[in-house]
């Protein structure tokens, strides 16, 4: 797998996760959920665990954090 694939794979993986528990993604958070992701199996076919493996955390940073920042600009523009 591409090294844009994975982290994209991997950013949106964590945007969805921040999304779902009302977090803001932070450095902190990224590194965390590579290191869940990095323990999955060996044998494990779920493909983000091998896409965690291969990523660097700033820039999976940097593409969930856009895309977040992007989402909750575009729901303030509906509330208007």
């Amino acid at each position: 797998m591409r090294l844009i694939a994975c982290t994209e794979l991997v950013a949106g993986d964590v945007f969805q996760r921040a999304d779902q528990a009302g977090d803001v993604i932070t450095m902190t958070l990224v590194p965390r959920r590579i290191a869940e992701l990095a323990t999955h199996p060996r044998r494990c076919c779920c493909g983000l665990c091998a896409a965690a493996r291969a990523v660097r955390p700033a820039h999976v940073y940097r593409v969930a954090a856009a895309g977040q920042w992007q989402i909750y600009a575009t729901r303030a523009r509906a509330l208007r």
